[in-house]
């Protein structure tokens, strides 16, 4: 039988061969299991944006579609996390995100105004995830899995992924946590300040947060960064035949 690459840690390897020896199961079971012990519920991935620092490459294509170890960006993400509901917000070239993910399970919604930038991709799922827990990031993210269970652990109503901790938020990583009292303080800020021309980070540092830091993360800007992140290590793959 085989299997569809999927990510494997130094520890959910360690996990997979101590479970190898329970017959019963399939190795399919064993690792469905494994993969979604994460437990999110709710998954954000944002995928509206230009990509205009990649110039004439993204005029007619989405960046989340660039291929990174033999697969597209945001396909990486939406698997690596396997959340039970996964929102994606779409904009530029909107059917490069959709022909990509048109085998998953995705709750799609469109953010017209995607120009205005990223706060503009949040306010589409206000109505979906006000007052509801969930994990936000971007579909141009690059990162080592291993982080995610404890940050996931970490407690706070807002958790914000930064580099450096002493140098603060203006390190953000591009994951954000939220409980569901955290969506609702989140979203009322942002309703707070709609018509003023802000990045998330701003929004950010007017709430309080708890931030958690990881070292193994990048977004994927420009030609350069396509190129480091297709020779790094984030990712580990693993077939099994």
């Amino acid at each position: 039988m085989k299997f569809t690459s999927i990510a494997v840690t130094k520890e959910f390897k360690e996990d997979l061969d101590k479970l190898k020896v329970y017959k019963k199961e399939s190795y399919m079971d064993i690792i469905k299991g494994l993969i979604n012990k994460h437990n999110i519920e709710n998954l954000v991935v944002l995928a509206a944006g230009l990509g205009s620092r990649f110039k004439d490459k993204t005029k007619h294509r989405n960046k989340c579609t660039f291929m990174i170890k033999g697969k597209p960006i945001i396909n990486n993400i939406v698997d690596l996390l396997k959340a039970k509901n996964t929102y994606v917000v779409t904009g530029h070239c909107e059917e490069d995100i959709k022909n990509s993910l048109k085998n998953k399970e995705i709750i799609y919604r469109t953010n017209p105004f995607y120009k205005r930038g990223i706060l503009s991709s949040i306010w589409t799922v206000k109505d979906d995830l006000y007052g509801k827990e969930f994990v936000l990031t971007t579909g141009d993210n690059v990162f080592d899995i291993s982080f995610f269970k404890e940050f996931i652990g970490v407690k706070g109503d807002i958790v914000a992924c930064v580099k450096d901790k002493k140098e603060g938020i203006e390190t953000f990583a591009m994951f954000v946590k939220f409980s569901k009292k955290g969506s609702m303080l989140f979203f009322d800020k942002l309703t707070d300040i709609a018509s003023k021309s802000l990045r998330l980070i701003d929004l950010l540092k007017l709430l309080d947060i708890e931030m958690f830091e990881i070292k193994k993360q990048m977004d994927v800007d420009n030609d350069k960064d396509l190129e480091v992140a297709s020779e790094s290590n984030f990712y580990w793959y693993r077939k099994f035949e």
